[in-house]
């Protein structure tokens, strides 16, 4: 993956020498180096952004299953009045099913 500046950007999962895994983000650009050229790498530790990411992931996967699962039809409108998710329930009561009712529409427009 690039950048933006010419450098290859990309992520690595390593143990360190105390066995502990870490991940790290690598970027490589070629420098002139003594008369010649080499590779100029610089690594940063994103452990801890790795690991919220992952930790969001799986919060989200819960409330979406809650979301589909409550028993309950559930609803979520944006300030601009469209519908942008409807469950499972909610397509049962209301008798619209399929990719019709997961498409974002206003609901003024909807009845």
């Amino acid at each position: 993956m690039k950048d933006g500046k010419g450098g290859v950007l990309k992520e690595y999962r390593l143990i360190t020498i105390d066995g502990e895994g870490i991940w790290v983000e690598a970027i490589g650009n070629k420098v002139k180096y003594n008369g010649g050229s080499a590779d100029l790498v610089t690594f940063r530790d994103i452990t801890k952004r790795k690991e919220a990411e992952a930790a969001a992931q799986e919060v989200a996967k819960k409330y979406q299953t809650i979301f589909e699962t409550t028993g309950t039809a559930m609803v979520i409108i944006e300030e601009d009045m469209t519908i942008s998710l409807v469950n499972r329930e909610t397509e049962k009561l209301s008798g619209i099913h399929g990719k019709r009712s997961r498409a974002k529409r206003n609901i003024l427009n909807s009845y």
